[in-house]
């Protein structure tokens, strides 16, 4: 990870957790609106993205099915939109 360890990103999701499960639920449901459209808006940079994580983990030895599960296409990232809306 650039920015953040592993340990860092999980206490920064605990801490966000923890905020976001005192929110209203129509806040909740605005916040989960806006996340499926950003992934929409998106959806480019998204697969621009995770095209080099693919390519990072082919190289680094990762097996096929491993690197299936990372692989995004529009059909998967879609859906991943439609599971968080």
């Amino acid at each position: 990870m650039s920015t953040f360890g592993m340990r860092e990103l999980a206490l920064a999701a605990r801490s966000a957790g923890t905020v976001i499960g005192a929110l209203t639920t129509p806040v909740k449901r605005n916040a989960l609106v806006a996340m499926a459209a950003a992934l929409d808006a998106r959806a480019h940079e998204i697969l621009a993205g995770n095209a080099l994580d693919v390519e990072a983990a082919r190289a680094a030895g990762r097996n096929e099915a491993m690197i299936d599960r990372l692989r995004l296409d529009p059909a998967r990232l879609a859906n991943i939109a439609a599971g968080v809306r």
